[in-house]
């Protein structure tokens, strides 16, 4: 239900507001007060109509009608020199052309039909039998239900005749399949023949595999004929490595033999340029004898300085103690009184 009009620059109106209540609402006024222009903003909001821009208010500005529904939805129809829209609860709703936005429709519940101008005749009964069935079957759907009941029966007749048309192809394809009966049997020989087509290849690969080997075994024997010098040429190369074999041994020791003769010769030189190598080692051991000596008397010579020093530091600490010592006696007499203040005693 609509609870509630705003209308601004809409013909007569400039900027006019209606609340309605539940019931029968009277809209009372004057001729030319703009009435009429009320149910018009209304329709327009419901039907879009009347189009173009001939409502609008000759002093200018946005024409802005405002619709409020009982359910808390605010539908706002705007038109202006660069706006044509409508508005569902602050949405907007363009490009709709010259019908109604599916969403305003099923916001308001109502078209063209629920407004009845101040000069219309009363509602059906000034109206022709198929006028009056029209508004009729539109109010119960009826079209609706007639035009899906035609739409399943064209669906219904191209699902019979998509039917009609598969049985006939599988009734030829039946037929079709009547001419090959004899299928099994061949494919049953078909498959015999195959077998012994794999038993044929497996024979043939293995005639291949013997005529290889016999082609191998000419060849060996003809080899085989070709050495038969063979085992004397084994002999007398077993003569050949034992001959090798000792006169490699034979180059060894005389290998052997020769460095023993260089190591002998140098041996000899360097006994002979060693001859004076007993007086030098009695020199050296004269001589770490004396080192020893030496490095006793350093190390002693050592402990005597440290020693000294050490005895020249604590005569000089000794002299201060008794610098001190003095000076302390002097201050004693300058400050200790002749007689003892207690016993009355001279004092020493």
């Amino acid at each position: 239900m609509i609870t509630k009009v705003e209308i601004k620059n809409f013909q007569s109106h400039k900027n006019a507001t209606l609340d309605f209540v539940p019931g029968t609402n009277v809209i009372i006024g004057a001729s030319d007060a703009g009435k009429s222009a009320i149910f018009r903003a209304i329709n327009w909001v419901a039907s879009n109509r009347p189009l173009g821009d001939a409502f609008r208010s000759e002093w200018g500005g946005d024409t802005t009608v405002v619709v409020h529904t009982s359910e808390g939805d605010i539908i706002e129809r705007t038109r202006s020199s660069s706006k044509n829209e409508y508005k569902i609860n602050g949405r907007a709703l363009t490009a709709f052309g010259s019908e109604v936005p599916e969403e305003v429709l099923r916001v308001l519940h109502m078209d063209s039909t629920n407004i009845q101008a101040q000069m219309d005749p009363p509602f059906l009964i000034a109206s022709t039998p198929g006028e009056a069935a029209r508004l009729l079957n539109k109010a119960a759907s009826i079209d609706d239900i007639d035009h899906t009941i035609s739409g399943l029966r064209k669906s219904y007749n191209k699902v019979d005749e998509s039917v009609k048309h598969t049985q006939k192809q599988l009734l030829e394809y039946h037929q079709e399949m009547e001419q090959y009966f004899y299928l099994p049997t061949l494919e049953q020989r078909l498959e015999k023949a195959e077998e012994l087509e794999k038993e044929r290849a497996e024979k043939e690969t293995r005639a291949s595999q013997l005529k290889s080997l016999a082609r191998g075994a000419r060849e060996i024997e003809t080899q085989l004929e070709s050495t038969a010098q063979i085992p004397d040429l084994i002999d007398q190369c077993a003569e050949i490595e034992k001959q090798h074999d000792a006169y490699q041994n034979k180059r060894k020791e005389q290998r052997a033999l020769s460095n023993l003769t260089t190591r002998a010769e140098e041996l000899t030189e360097f006994i002979v340029e060693t001859e004076d190598v007993e007086q030098g080692i009695v020199a050296i051991k004269e001589a770490e004898q004396l080192h020893a000596q030496w490095k006793e008397k350093s190390q002693a010579l050592n402990t005597y300085k440290r020693l000294l020093s050490r005895a020249t530091q604590l005569t000089h600490a000794v002299e201060d103690v008794e610098q001190t010592i003095a000076e302390l006696e002097y201050d004693f007499h300058a400050l200790a009184p002749e007689r003892c203040p207690l016993c009355g005693n001279k004092m020493e």
